[in-house]
C-alpha cells in the first residue's frame, strides 16, 4: 500500500509473484536473521 497527501492509502494490484518491494535480496541476506522454522505444505517446505 501506498499512503497520499491526504492519509488514504491506495492499493497497486500486480500479477502473481510481480509485486516489488523495498528490500532487496541483499539487504535480507545481509540482516544476518537465521531461520528458527520449518513449514510444511505438502511437497513444499517453508
Amino acid at each position: 500500500m501506498a499512503m497520499t497527501g491526504m492519509g488514504e492509502a491506495t492499493v497497486r494490484t500486480a500479477p502473481y509473484g510481480t509485486w516489488t518491494s523495498p528490500i532487496t535480496a541483499a539487504e535480507a541476506a545481509a540482516a544476518g536473521t537465521r531461520v528458527e522454522w520449518v513449514g510444511f505444505v505438502g511437497d513444499h517446505v517453508w
